[in-house]
């Protein structure tokens, strides 16, 4: 989406806070970025109490629509379900279950023609010891910001012909979080992003977004908040965004 310049909600724009960081990540890592940032989102619900099942859901999904294709997969799905443990931070086991199930995700997301089984490798040590030390800041970082009310939330009756998918990641009492894994900061589509997850979730009727004063974006690579309050998004921001990125009249 072409955006005006410095964007919707331009990132410069966002509080920021820098929380305690005692761990420098390792430099490199052997998978791609985005089975790391899924993994560490998935891992940190898994933490947090969500049921393995439940934080795992979009993946499953996933599996269960290529077995449905007669592409054999349910069966590794459940083996590294297996592995997970909700409630505490993740073993090497547990981290490279979660990598294992979330390339299952691109399947349900669109559809059995994306899933390739051999592009990406198992995590190696590097990968596997950042990725805990980001589940083990999420949950510290929820522990002061949360508690988590809603997690993995889709939008039913908020859908459109422009956006007709998506998942959020977190809310807690008065904040929409995104949970980001980058080396940099949140990009104007990262808060613009976030703008549409709070957009539809008010459009779907959701009770829990009545509640919602912030919008916000975590990075647990750089261990950084970044939130800004709805109440200082102009109106004319949040009518284009609903008409014409979103698609509603």
């Amino acid at each position: 989406m072409k955006q005006p310049r410095g964007g919707y909600i331009n990132p410069r724009s966002l509080d920021t806070e820098v929380l305690s960081n005692h761990a420098v990540l390792n430099s490199t890592e052997n998978v791609h970025a985005s089975i790391t940032g899924m993994a560490v989102d998935y891992l940190t619900r898994l933490a947090s109490g969500a049921s393995p099942m439940e934080a795992f859901e979009t993946s499953l999904r996933g599996a269960y629509l290529l077995e449905q294709a007669a592409i054999p997969a349910l069966s590794d799905a459940k083996e590294a379900l297996g592995e997970l443990k909700p409630g505490i931070l993740p073993s090497v086991a547990a981290v490279v279950a979660a990598c294992r199930l979330v390339r299952y995700n691109v399947v349900f997301r669109t559809g059995p023609g994306m899933y390739n089984p051999y592009a990406q490798p198992e995590p190696d040590p590097a990968t596997i010891e950042n990725i805990q030390t980001m589940v083990a800041r999420a949950a510290a970082f929820f522990a002061q910001y949360g508690p988590i009310m809603l997690d993995g939330f889709t939008f039913d009756g908020a859908y459109t012909e422009i956006v007709t998918a998506g998942d959020g990641d977190f809310l807690t009492s008065d904040t929409l979080w995104d949970c980001k894994v980058s080396v940099k900061g949140p990009t104007k589509d990262h808060t613009l992003q976030v703008l549409m997850y709070y957009l539809m979730g008010m459009k779907s009727g959701r009770a829990e977004f009545q509640w919602i004063t912030h919008l916000g974006v975590f990075n647990p690579g750089l261990n950084t908040v970044y939130r800004i309050k709805v109440a200082g998004i102009p109106d004319d921001v949040i009518t284009e965004v609903s008409r014409d990125v979103i698609g509603y009249n």
